[in-house]
């Protein structure tokens, strides 16, 4: 009888943690939603710039403390499936598409932004930015499956060469 009773004790224990499977491709999937919204946020605050940077450094820093809290929401996940990491890898390529147009229209207001002298403040902003970015791309890379991490990994180097020519951009030397 005491068998028994440890076998359903047992059954019922796994049963219950059987259901706390992790959320991994949805996880993944809401944290790159959000940046993405908050990069198109960034973009639009940035567009309407003519020197009050109250909105853009408001947006600047909803993405920055977003990236970082994804990064640790996504730091304890699992690797990813093969098929998860393919499905995610599509969603990659359209956040890359939305980062590329970041970066563009940063480059683009560089004048406005060096006529109301708020390089420094972009230059800060750019570098708290690719500093976050980059660790949550890490991150990525290290749950994508081992099958498809190449692909994972010419993503994360296409997504940060784009960072870094924004970066590059804002230099001292290219706005002092």
């Amino acid at each position: 009888m005491k068998f028994s009773a440890q076998i359903a004790v047992a059954c019922l224990s796994a049963g219950a943690l059987a259901h706390v499977a992790p959320r991994a491709l949805s996880d993944f999937q809401q944290v790159l939603t959000t940046v993405q919204t908050d990069v198109d946020n960034l973009d639009s605050a940035i567009n309407a710039f003519t020197g009050n940077t109250a909105p853009v450094q408001s947006a600047a820093t909803t993405l920055v403390n977003d990236i970082n809290s994804g990064n640790s929401q996504l730091s304890g996940q699992p690797v990813l499936s093969l098929a998860d990491t393919f499905t995610l890898n599509n969603q990659v390529t359209s956040f890359k598409n939305h980062a590329k147009t970041l970066v563009t229209d940063i480059k683009a207001k560089r004048p406005t932004v060096i006529s109301t002298g708020n390089c420094g403040l972009v230059r800060d902003n750019v570098n708290a930015i690719n500093t976050a970015a980059g660790a949550l791309i890490q991150t990525i890379v290290a749950k994508a499956n081992p099958s498809a991490k190449s692909i994972a990994e010419g993503q994360a180097k296409d997504i940060q060469a784009i960072l870094d020519d924004g970066k590059a951009y804002y230099t001292t030397a290219n706005c002092p």
